[in-house]
């Protein structure tokens, strides 16, 4: 009885982790979707649909200048290089040219040639120290200098000389992100440019697998968009009509009705299809896509049994 109890208890463990799995799942892919269709419906509304792709080009392409053309202004304007006390020792200076040095000025009188002489003391180790020669008087103390190195006599107790420049040039702290920020919106359209809208959200086969396909002369209701020869549906003004499906052996021969008269379209079983969901910015049906001989139908649905009953009479 005991362990009869235990196995109880474990499977109804097993049970809640695997519910609290499912709602996390749910809650992603639900998230996942407002996003992706927030990508589609943006590139959507810029390209009006697909009917304007050379705007939404024009749009990325001015979203990237926007973004390169400041970059690239940034990188031709020079600034001193970051170098530490441990930089100079070692020599790793050489090829940088315009320096910028960070420590403790102290003041040390005047050259013979009337510059005025410094020591800059690193912050980490007071015994460590850079002569400074500037042409005019720099402010004291934990301060940043900015300028070259050269070899010229240096005060006792310093190992470098460093040429300050007049005015130290102030560190430049450039907004990258907010640079950055019209690049990425170009990203966001391109994927959304990709992903389309509606966005269709493919699902696991395994329930449809399982579903009754429609019986003969069975009509459900559902609403479709899309192209069936010379009648093209825009996604966003899909129509409502019936659908019924005639089992042709390796052919499923989909009948769609509406208010402007009937459509016939033989799909092949063996035709890729897309069953899942179908997202707008209003939320998710269920959905299929199916394609047939000139012709690519979406088509939603009111509810998911609905949508895996007319996926196992097309596959």
């Amino acid at each position: 009885m005991r362990g009869c109890h235990e196995d109880t208890e474990s499977a109804d463990t097993i049970a809640a982790v695997t519910r609290e799995k499912i709602r996390s799942m749910t809650v992603f892919d639900r998230v996942l979707d407002r996003v992706l269709v927030a990508f589609g419906y943006a590139s959507s509304s810029i390209g009006r649909g697909g009917r304007s792709p050379l705007r939404l080009r024009i749009v990325i392409a001015v979203l990237l200048l926007v973004s390169v053309l400041p970059s690239v202004a940034i990188s031709l304007i020079s600034i001193p290089s970051e170098t530490s006390f441990e930089d100079l020792r070692d020599g790793r200076y050489r090829s940088l040219g315009w320096l910028r040095l960070e420590g403790d000025l102290r003041a040390a009188g005047r050259a013979e040639d009337g510059r005025y002489l410094y020591a800059l003391h690193d912050p980490a180790d007071d015994a460590v120290a850079v002569t400074v020669y500037a042409p005019g008087p720099l402010p004291t103390g934990a301060t940043q200098v900015t300028g070259q190195q050269r070899n010229d006599t240096r005060l006792p107790g310093t190992f470098d000389s460093f040429y300050a420049d007049a005015t130290t040039e102030p560190a430049r702290h450039d907004p990258w992100l907010l640079i950055a920020l019209p690049a990425l919106l170009a990203l966001l359209l391109l994927l959304g440019e990709r992903i389309g809208y509606p966005v269709i959200r493919d699902e696991s086969r395994s329930a449809m697998l399982a579903a009754a396909p429609l019986r003969p002369g069975e009509e459900i209701v559902a609403r479709w968009s899309g192209q069936i020869g010379s009648d093209d549906v825009p996604a966003g003004e899909a129509r409502a009509c019936s659908i019924a499906v005639d089992d042709e052996g390796g052919v499923a021969l989909v009948h769609i009705r509406d208010e402007r008269g009937s459509r016939h379209v033989r799909v092949s079983r063996t035709t890729p299809k897309v069953i899942g969901r179908v997202c707008r910015t209003n939320g998710c049906r269920p959905g299929i896509e199916v394609h047939g001989t000139g012709s690519d139908i979406l088509i939603e649905l009111d509810s998911t049994a609905e949508r895996d009953r007319l996926a196992a009479s097309v596959l």
